[in-house]
């Protein structure tokens, strides 16, 4: 009954665990619905310990509603998943490969200890280009927002009304336009079809990124002999530099606008308060152009941001007042070499035509 009192705090056959759902909004870039962790025996030791990871994880809930960090944090659990799985799958091939080695065997379809599980069947390393065009356009597709297909319904229902036995279970996005096809179908589509708790997410750009790396190893590595033929030749190193374009324009840049603002203030010494008014400012700029990586912030963004921000009914002076911290940050920026010349220089200002006395407030 004690532990009913606390939040987060389950007693389990004897013993006492931390429990608590994570909120929808976060399932995705935590990678679980809940966290559980046991706590031992000790009530008062479970006490403290739950109060400790109840404030660890409101911080970590606070610090994820920023959908920067919510990526990062994605990607990051994303690729400690997958790193798992690869050292699981490596270990089983190589165990696989000792077993075959002990018993004079051969698998002629076993390629092995590919982490990736990206290996190519034999007719892929004839023409490796092919394939990878083919991932291309698939990661390309997964990239787009998800929609709805209907003539995807009406294969489905084709498909289940034919069956003759059971028909399988399938699985959809919940899109209004499934759900209502359900609806209207028959008892035996509705039977089969299952939705899933939430429309599903396109990849983003970190996991488009990691996927178009793994082609590139695997369709044109060390292992991968380039064709000999003189056209087959041109169709392999042409694919190989579209995808390399692709990987070099999915890398996220260290350094966008918001992360070098950051360095920007700490080198400055510039005061928390106006630090927090220069992070609005710079807020409003990004919504507007993007978090773009420094390097791609254009004089002709900045005009576009300055006539945004004019249609607006934004006074000069207040136009100016957004600019202040721009031009400090791309200072900053052409200071430690990341742009050779501030785009600011391609932009013009409005300028303040009010009278000093009609802009401020003079003492009596």
């Amino acid at each position: 009954m004690a532990s009913d009192k606390i939040p987060h705090l389950l007693f389990e056959r004897g013993r006492y665990y931390y429990q608590r759902k994570v909120p929808l909004n976060f399932q995705e870039a935590l990678g679980a619905k809940k966290w559980r962790q046991p706590l031992g025996a000790e009530y008062l030791l479970a006490v403290d310990r739950v109060r400790a990871l109840t404030k660890e994880h409101d911080t970590l809930l606070l610090s994820l509603k920023d959908p920067g960090k919510r990526s990062d944090w994605k990607s990051e659990t994303r690729r400690a998943r997958e790193a798992e799985l690869s050292a699981k799958d490596t270990a089983a091939d190589a165990a696989y490969r000792q077993w075959l080695s002990n018993n004079n065997s051969e698998d002629p379809e076993f390629f092995g200890e590919d982490p990736r599980s990206l290996s190519l069947d034999a007719d892929t390393h004839e023409r490796p280009w092919e394939s990878a065009n083919r991932f291309m356009v698939s990661l390309d597709h997964a990239r787009t927002e998800p929609h709805c297909d209907p003539a995807f319904l009406q294969a489905l229902q084709e498909q289940l009304e034919a069956s003759n036995a059971n028909p399988p279970r399938v699985t959809l996005p919940p899109y209004p336009e499934y759900r209502a096809f359900v609806d209207a179908a028959g008892g035996r589509v509705q039977e089969a079809v299952r939705f899933l708790p939430r429309i599903p997410s396109s990849m983003d750009n970190d996991e488009y990124h990691d996927r178009l790396v793994d082609v590139l190893n695997s369709h044109f590595g060390p292992d991968v002999t380039p064709p000999h033929d003189p056209e087959d030749r041109d169709e392999f190193d042409l694919t190989k530099q579209r995808l390399e374009r692709k990987i070099a324009r999915a890398a996220r840049s260290p350094d966008t606008i918001t992360r070098v603002a950051e360095r920007y203030y700490k080198f400055a010494q510039i005061r928390e308060t106006t630090q927090d008014k220069y992070r609005r400012t710079l807020k409003r700029l990004t919504v507007t152009v993007g978090d773009l990586p420094i390097q791609h912030l254009t004089a002709s963004a900045l005009r576009g941001y300055r006539d945004y921000l004019t249609a607006r009914g934004s006074l000069p002076a207040s136009i100016r007042a957004d600019f202040t911290p721009v031009m400090g940050l791309l200072g900053y920026a052409v200071d430690e070499g990341l742009i050779d010349l501030s785009p600011m220089a391609g932009v013009k200002l409005p300028k303040e035509k009010r009278a000093v006395e009609e802009m401020k407030w003079l003492p009596f």
